[in-house]
């Protein structure tokens, strides 16, 4: 029953770390025909979430930064499945499954897919 105990106490207190990470994917698959995340930069501080995007359009690659204060702008949860980050503005929500992937989805618009990249993104 302690093992069980401590083993529940470990796995809630690894969810609720910290969020940091690099996301990415190749930017030759991105359909520039709109702009879209080729890879992303979050890094939890704190009550704030940090998050830099490089993003690819018709007009080539560009960098959004963007800070979130939790709680206010942004909510973090822990489910059976992951960590789930809702955005207020702009609805949104980004889940980070068990295996590090991460999905983003907006309201009424599909999703992206990023993989965890232990890889510094060029």
């Amino acid at each position: 029953m302690r093992t069980l105990i401590l083993f529940l106490s470990f796995y809630t207190l690894c969810f609720g770390a910290e969020i940091s990470g690099i996301w990415g994917t190749d930017s030759r698959s991105v359909k520039p025909s709109a702009a879209a995340p080729v890879a992303i930069r979050i890094e939890q501080v704190e009550d704030r979430l940090y998050i830099l995007r490089i993003m690819v359009g018709p007009s080539g690659r560009f960098l959004e930064q963007q800070d979130y204060l939790i709680h206010r702008d942004v909510e973090i949860n822990a489910t059976t499945e992951g960590i789930e980050v809702d955005f207020y503005a702009p609805a949104a929500t980004w889940m980070i499954d068990s295996t590090g992937t991460l999905t983003m989805r907006r309201c009424g618009a599909g999703g992206i897919v990023l993989s965890r990249s232990t890889d510094l993104i060029q």
